[in-house]
């Protein structure tokens, strides 16, 4: 398996870019709030940050498993997802995975 160039991570970063912007970021501006790519490895592990209102939303567990992760996990080559601040419990995320009635990512990190 060859290992990804920074060309490829960069084109992987912006990929994650417009997903968000595509499906999921006009939602958080509504309520105030935002999410930023901040790192994308070269492994596919991708790093998010909350920024605005989402930031101390009680909410942001379910927004990131219902709303976020999917649709990150949905661009080729990512691996895993995770974003700052945001501390659940792995079983919890799948509780809010089936109640969402979205797939359970598996490459998900907290």
């Amino acid at each position: 398996m060859r290992a990804a160039t920074d060309d490829e991570a960069s084109a992987r970063a912006e990929d994650v870019a417009a997903a968000l912007d595509v499906r999921v970021r006009r939602l958080l501006e509504a309520h105030a709030g935002d999410v930023e790519v901040v790192e994308v490895s070269d492994a596919g592990d991708v790093k998010l940050a909350f920024r605005g209102a989402c930031t101390a939303c009680p909410a942001r567990a379910v927004t990131f498993q219902a709303a976020v992760a999917p649709v990150v996990m949905g661009v080729s080559g990512v691996r895993t997802v995770r974003i700052a601040g945001l501390n659940v419990s792995s079983h919890a995320l799948r509780r809010i995975a089936a109640l969402a009635g979205v797939p359970t990512c598996s490459g998900v990190e907290q």
